[in-house]
């Protein structure tokens, strides 16, 4: 690594380009030469139609929720943030994946549900928002004396 690291240092990187991408690029394709330049190009796309996805996503409080988006791959394994914090499936969220479709399930949507959602692959990422709409509702019963009641 230490070799790998002075061999970055003394390369020319492209404008724009962090570690990171550099990162990807050496590990997607094993023994790409990180001097050699490569345009952005060259690096493969994770997710598929972007430009579809539902970005925004009006959740009623109570009912679920689902992000969705599409991988090029059907192997491609996806993770998924809440405001920067890794989610896994419990009670509250159910990650899918299905074929090509990643799915992020929010069950019973509270208040604290709303902000921004993460679909991370191979160092690209897809930015989601939950906004949470509706007031809770509240059941108010009132019983008569036991005598008023039929049985």
């Amino acid at each position: 690594m230490k070799q790998k690291m002075s061999q970055m240092q003394r390369c020319q990187l492209l404008p724009g380009f962090s570690f990171s991408v550099l990162w990807v690029a050496l590990h997607q394709w094993g023994s790409l030469n990180p001097c050699n330049s490569f345009s952005p190009a060259e690096m493969e796309e994770v997710f598929a139609n972007k430009e579809k996805v539902q970005k925004e996503v009006k959740a009623t409080l109570t009912k679920s929720a689902t992000l969705s988006c599409e991988v090029t791959q059907a192997k491609t394994e996806v993770k998924w943030y809440k405001d920067g914090k890794l989610i896994t499936s419990n009670k509250k969220f159910k990650v899918e994946s299905e074929g090509k479709s990643r799915h992020l399930v929010v069950g019973q949507v509270e208040k604290k549900d709303a902000g921004e959602y993460t679909c991370e692959a191979a160092g690209q990422k897809l930015i989601f928002k939950i906004v949470v709409t509706g007031k809770k509702q509240y059941c108010l019963s009132t019983l008569g004396d036991a005598e008023d009641l039929v049985y």
